[in-house]
Parts: C-alpha cells; sequence; structure tokens
C-alpha cells in the first residue's frame, strides 16, 4: 500500500477555494449532431431490443423497454437471467454479450454491465449497427472512451450515456438559465454526493465464483483474476480493477450538466485531496479539482470541483446547500444555481429561494426514452456517446491524479498528462485476446 501526503487537511480544503486554467469546448452544435442517427426503424414499429446485464440497473431499464420488443436477455448470472426470461419467455437468453449480438437480429442494445465491460459492449453493438444505451460511465479507462467516440461517429446510429443528476426536461431548463446569463460570469462549479464506493482494504480472500456465474464472461476484457465475495453482486465499483469507485459511478452524471451548460470539455489541470492510496481499492472520500479555461474568449476561467463520501463545499451559508446530500452547485457573479434530483432553485443572497419550472408535460421523459425516441426519429440525445466521452474522460482524470499522487497538466489533443508520462498507466487501456475494440 502506498501512503500519500495531503498537503493540508480536508476540512481545511472546503473553506479555500481558488479559480484557475480550464479546457476548450466542444460546440453544442457539433454535439447535437454526433447524436443525430438515421433511424432504422419506422417511427410507428416497435424496437427488437436486447438487454445486456438484467438485474440491478439493468432491471430498471428493462421496465422502461416494455413498449418495444424484448427480444434477448444477456446476464452472467444465470439465476438473475432466469428471473428476466420468466417475465419475458419469448426472449432469447444468453451469458455472453458477443453470442447474443452474432445470433440475434437487434435494432438496438442497452447496456447495464461493471464499468470494465461498457466499452467493449458498446463498440460490438455499433459494429452490428444497432442503436446503444451505456449506463454510465461510459467506460472505465480514457482510451476506451476515444475508442467508443470514434465508433459512434463512424457508425452513425443513435447513442446515450445513462446517468442523470436529474430528469432531462429540468436539466434543459438549468442550461437554458446558464446560458441566458441569469447568474452573469460564472467563475466555479461545485458537485457532491454523500454516497461512497471504496476501502475495502481487509477484502475477502480468492474463493471459488458462485454456482450459475460465468465468471470468465464477467471479467470480460480483463486479464484473469481469483475471484473474490467482495466482487458481486455490486462491490465490484470498489476495486480499481473493475470500476472507479464514487467518482466514476456518480460523477459523470454531474459534471455531465456542467459541462452542457458551461460549454466546458477538456480540462487542463486535474488536482486531488483524499485518503492513502491502495492500489486495490477506491478511496472512501475525495475531492477533485478540474481547472478549465472559460469556453469563451471573454469568460472567466471555470473551476469544478467533486466531493465524495460525506464532503461538500463548506464555505457557503445558504441551508439549503448545507441540508442538500447530493448536487450540483453554479457560482455566478449575480447568484447561485442549486440543482438536485428533482428541483432547481435560485439562490440569491437577501432574496427567497427562486425554483425553475418545468413543462408538466416533459417531466417524465428519461434519458433512456429520450433515446428510444431517436431510435426512431434520427433526434439527437442529450448525452450522445461524443459528448460523454468527452465527460468521462474528464471525471476520470481525477481517478488518475489520485492514484499518481500528482496534479496533473492534462493535453487533451495527445491524450497525455504532459508533466507526468508515468500516468499512462492509468490511461490506456489493455485486453485479454477475444476482446479487443
Amino acid at each position: 500500500m502506498k501512503f500519500r501526503k495531503v498537503p493540508f487537511s480536508r476540512r481545511q480544503f472546503l473553506h479555500y477555494s481558488t479559480v484557475s486554467l480550464g479546457s476548450v469546448y466542444l460546440a453544442s452544435a457539433r454535439r447535437a449532431a454526433a447524436g443525430s442517427a438515421p433511424p432504422r426503424t419506422s417511427a410507428n414499429d416497435r424496437l427488437n431490443i436486447g438487454l445486456v446485464g438484467v438485474a440491478g440497473q439493468g432491471r430498471f431499464h428493462l421496465s422502461e423497454c416494455l413498449g418495444e420488443n424484448i427480444v434477448a436477455l444477456c446476464d452472467v448470472d444465470g439465476p438473475s437471467l432466469d428471473a428476466a426470461g420468466r417475465e419475458f419467455p419469448r426472449a432469447s437468453r444468453h451469458s455472453d454479450f458477443r453470442r447474443m449480438l452474432d445470433r440475434e437480429r437487434l435494432d438496438a442494445v442497452v447496456i447495464a454491465t461493471p464499468d470494465h465491460t461498457h466499452a467493449v459492449a458498446s463498440v460490438f453493438a455499433l459494429q452490428k449497427g444497432c442503436h446503444v444505451f451505456c449506463a454510465d460511465p461510459l467506460t472505465h479507462r480514457i482510451s476506451e472512451a476515444r475508442a467508443v467516440a470514434r465508433a459512434a461517429r463512424r457508425h452513425g446510429r443513435a447513442t446515450q450515456m445513462g446517468g442523470s443528476l436529474c430528469a432531462p426536461a429540468l436539466e434543459h431548463r438549468v442550461v437554458e438559465w446558464i446560458r441566458g446569463g441569469r447568474l452573469g460570469p460564472i467563475s466555479e462549479v461545485h458537485a457532491w454526493t454523500d454516497r461512497s464506493h471504496g476501502e475495502l482494504v481487509n477484502a475477502a480472500a480468492p474463493a471459488a465464483p458462485p454456482p450459475g456465474l460465468d465468471y470468465d464472461v464477467w471479467l470480460g476484457p480483463s486479464f484473469p483474476r481469483p475471484y473474490r465475495r467482495d466482487y458481486l453482486p455490486a462491490r465490484w465499483r470498489h476495486w480499481w480493477h473493475f470500476g472507479g469507485g464514487t467518482l466514476s459511478d456518480v460523477g459523470c452524471s454531474h459534471v455531465s450538466l456542467a459541462h452542457r451548460a458551461l460549454g466546458l470539455s477538456a480540462p487542463i489541470q486535474v488536482q486531488t485531496w483524499g485518503p492513502a492510496i491502495h492500489l486495490e481499492n477506491t478511496p472512501a472520500w475525495l475531492i477533485v479539482r478540474s481547472l478549465y479555461p472559460g469556453p469563451k474568449k471573454d469568460s472567466p476561467p471555470v473551476s469544478l470541483t467533486w466531493y465524495h463520501g460525506g464532503e461538500k463545499p463548506g464555505r457557503f451559508a445558504e441551508e439549503a446547500i448545507r441540508d442538500c446530500p447530493e448536487g450540483l452547485l453554479f457560482v455566478g457573479g449575480a447568484g447561485k444555481l442549486l440543482v438536485e434530483e428533482h428541483q432547481a432553485r435560485l439562490l440569491v443572497e437577501g432574496e427567497a429561494a427562486q425554483s425553475l419550472a418545468v413543462d408538466p408535460g416533459l417531466a417524465s421523459a428519461t434519458r433512456l426514452s429520450e433515446w428510444i425516441d431517436a431510435c426512431r426519429t434520427g433526434a439527437p440525445t442529450t448525452g450522445n456517446f461524443e459528448s460523454a466521452a468527452a465527460v468521462t474522460e474528464a471525471v476520470l482524470l481525477g481517478n488518475v491524479s489520485y492514484l499518481t499522487d500528482r496534479k496533473l497538466v492534462w493535453d487533451s489533443r495527445k491524450m497525455a498528462a504532459t508533466n507526468l508520462p508515468e500516468a499512462s498507466e492509468y490511461i490506456q487501456h489493455s485486453y485479454r485476446p477475444g476482446w479487443l475494440i
């Protein structure tokens, strides 16, 4: 285990704030264009959908696809696959999504697997001509995000990364307010969650995989390693080998809204504060500061700070911020905008909080329903894979900074930390045969 030197206490950090440099933005028009795709299904036809991962989040996605044809189910866990199969008896069952994609004629694929298989499942599905919805984060490594974005451009299908802090209707209203200048110049953003997936340091000893689990397929592109009971059903998030902890599990849903509203793309500096590094397990708490230049020539630099594991920005006096377990805060010259799961409130000193109104007719839409519409019509999606790749890359850089115990100077065009060549170990992916993309 490597122990990390924290330059000052995390509590001191929460009362300290600076603003530095940041990144360039891909124009929203280009992102919208990248999210649109020529429909392969008529507007009145039901989509033939295959699901990869049918337990946990996958089960929730199944419920959102009930208006379509569920023709194929895939899961490495036999009992979970059988349970889903009883609900959809006409759907074929598979333990390996590669076989499912080879054997079934699908219009679209929904992916809800552990992070380390997101990239391969997405690229393989795109190569088969399928529209693809993938849970967040889009990928496990930064180089994978680039590969998925390239595949999305090449194949031109409707794509969407799942996970959002709030419903699309509220997200669109937040973007309108920010871009409309209601807060004035924005120089800092704070995002946080009280959730924590980390520090399983005293892990269970290697053991035989449970009956019904195809562990070799569950490993996917990862090189073989012994099974541990601490991996499943959902604790793989605590392990660097398969996930990225709370930051990658939750961060994309918050950071994507900040990127979209402010026109951010790739940070140029990333620095972290956290507990001692464990090279197997992710941290229980973490603070990540990503630095972006202003998205326009005349706009100020932007600092985006992430907190998890009970940490949050401590220098703001507003009760709404102090009592919010998970949120996104835009700080502007004319006020603050606090975004939560079901509401967004404008906080101006000396005035009552003002909530953003949302069109009731649009309030029930989700990222998955938006994607299903795009599969039929070719309409753009909020989190198409090109924009999602940029968000995922920005989020994963926090983990790279933490694992290297260094502030990163990031060159997005080179996909490299220019001040730390050895960071490549945590940026590039390496696959075993049979899983290459």
